[in-house]
Order: structure tokens, then C-alpha cells, then sequence
């Protein structure tokens, strides 16, 4: 690779620039002096020569003419190339008026699609005006007539969509009713949950009130159970100090029999029990209206 990218060349010493003939250049004349191309084939066709089938794009290294006709501003073009085959020559150009091409020589077209092969007409602008204006009513006309010739299908399709809408419009009357009686049993079980609780509370204050007598009963028996055993803890007291001072007495006008005893000894010897009252105990309980109630237990 590298012996072929020399720069530098070889020049030997006997070397006469002079002595080198120089050949002119051939001028290409006629179909070789055209532009070449790289096409694919547009349609299939057959030789006239030989009979060979070329293939729809099928690709060729073409010859391009400019022509000196055109259409509408529009430059025809014509194309030269050869059979794979024979070698013959074959020849076609572009035809802008049917948006297609035209076989001029060396081949037929495999099918005719019925706007070619057909020799453009030279027109003025006004024949051209007049002509589009044509075809632009012919097409109007054909689409009112369409409109006007609905086939069978389409009016079963046009009585599809009127009951589907039917439907959708039945369905929407049927939401909107549920709606409303879902609404209207909101609303009763609203007034029913108002006398519920109406009905709770009043439950609620008559047992308030019933636990309240209640409390008021038992504190009452309580108190008058009290009153009772406090008077004869009373009467035992004032037993005691009656018989505590006869025991006095009689010790004082024997004192002086016994002084020393007397000193060592100053109880009674035979005293009652006095009875000591039991203490009352009060409970507290809290009602559920916040009252607090005592509660007597021995």
C-alpha cells in the first residue's frame, strides 16, 4: 500500500518533456454527448428487437435529453438506454399532463393504462384554462351525484347510528333517576338518624336522672343509720363517768387506810367496757353527669 502512495517520482537523466506526444481529446457528438443517469425502469416492457423482457425498475445507466417542448412551464425530458440483450436502443420521456411516461421507440409497454401512449397536442393557455375548468365540473357533478345515490349500506349505517344515540340518550335518563333516588334516600335516612339520636339522648337523661334518685335514696339511708348507733355511744359514755366517780368517792374516804396503795394504784378495779363507735366510712362514685355521691359503709 505504501509503494503506491509515493509522492516523489522517478525521473531518469535522459528525460525530454518535449519528445512526450500529446492526443487530443475526442468531442463527443450526438447521443454520447448527453448527460448519463442512474434510473429504474417505470414500467415493464418488451423489445421490439429481440423480444427480451425488461422488468419495472429494473436500473440502467441512461442518457438524459433536455427537449424543446414542455408543458405548462414544465420541461420534457427524454431518456436513452439500451437493451440488456441486444443492446438496442430504447427511448422514452415524460409526460406531465398524465403525470406518466410515453415509449417513443424500441419497446411496447406490457399494459396500457390509457393515458399514454398517446401524442400530446400542442395547446394554448386558453385551451388548457379551458379544459381544467372542465374537468374541475365534471368532478363537482360526479360528487354531487354521489351524494345524492347513497347506497343501501350507507342508510343502514346512518338507522345504526340513530338508535345507538337513542340508546346512549336512554341510558343518560336512566343515570339521572338513580341519581335522584339515591339523593331522595340520603335525605330520609338523614331525618331517620336525626330521630335516632333525638331518642338516644332522651334514654340517656331519664337514666341520668333515675341514677341520680338513686344516689339520693342511699345517701338518705345511709345518714339515718348514722344517727342511731352516735346516741348510744353517747349514753355509754355518761355510765362510765358515773361509776368512775362513786369509785372515787369511796377511795377517798378510805385513803387513810391504804396511802402507799393508794399512790401505786389510782384505777378502779372493776370498770364497764366502754363501747367505742365505729367508724363510718364515705365512698365517693362519680355519676355520668359529674356528681359526686358518698356512699356510707361500716
Amino acid at each position: 500500500m505504501s509503494e503506491r502512495k509515493v509522492i516523489n517520482k522517478y525521473y531518469p537523466p535522459d528525460y525530454d518533456p518535449s519528445k512526450i506526444i500529446k492526443k487530443k481529446k475526442k468531442v463527443k457528438t450526438g447521443s454520447a454527448s448527453l448527460q448519463t443517469v442512474r434510473l429504474m425502469t417505470p414500467f415493464s416492457m418488451k423489445c421490439l428487437n429481440c423480444g427480451e423482457y425488461i422488468s419495472k425498475s429494473k436500473k440502467f445507466n441512461a442518457r438524459k435529453e433536455n427537449t424543446s417542448e414542455s408543458y405548462l412551464g414544465m420541461k420534457i425530458v427524454r431518456f436513452h438506454i439500451k437493451c440488456p440483450r441486444c443492446a438496442s436502443e430504447i427511448l422514452f420521456r415524460t409526460d406531465p399532463k398524465s403525470a406518466d411516461y410515453v415509449l417513443e421507440f424500441g419497446a411496447q409497454k406490457n399494459y396500457d393504462s390509457g393515458n399514454t401512449n398517446k401524442i400530446m397536442k400542442e395547446e394554448t393557455q386558453e385551451e388548457t384554462l379551458e379544459r381544467l375548468e372542465k374537468e374541475e365540473e365534471e368532478a363537482k357533478r360526479k360528487e354531487l351525484e354521489k351524494d345524492k345515490k347513497q347506497t343501501s349500506l350507507e342508510e343502514l349505517e346512518a338507522k345504526l347510528n340513530d338508535i345507538r344515540h337513542q340508546q346512549e340518550i336512554s341510558e343518560q335518563i336512566d343515570e339521572i333517576r338513580e341519581r335522584n333516588a339515591k339523593i331522595s334516600e340520603r335525605a330520609t335516612n338523614a331525618e331517620l338518624q336525626k330521630e335516632i339520636k333525638e331518642r338516644m339522648r332522651k334514654a340517656a337523661t331519664e337514666r341520668l336522672v333515675q341514677e341520680n334518685e338513686e344516689d339520693e335514696k342511699l345517701a338518705e339511708a345511709a345518714f339515718k343509720k348514722q344517727q342511731p348507733e352516735s346516741n348510744a355511744t353517747q349514753d355509754g359514755s355518761d355510765g362510765s363517768a358515773e361509776v368512775d366517780n362513786t369509785y372515787t368517792n369511796k377511795e377517798a374516804s378510805s385513803g387513810s387506810e391504804s396511802d402507799s396503795d393508794s399512790d401505786s394504784y389510782s384505777q378502779p378495779l372493776f370498770s364497764k367496757k366502754t363501747s367505742v363507735p365505729q367508724k363510718v366510712v364515705m365512698k365517693r362514685k362519680n355519676n355520668s353527669l359529674g356528681i359526686s355521691v358518698k356512699k356510707l359503709k361500716k
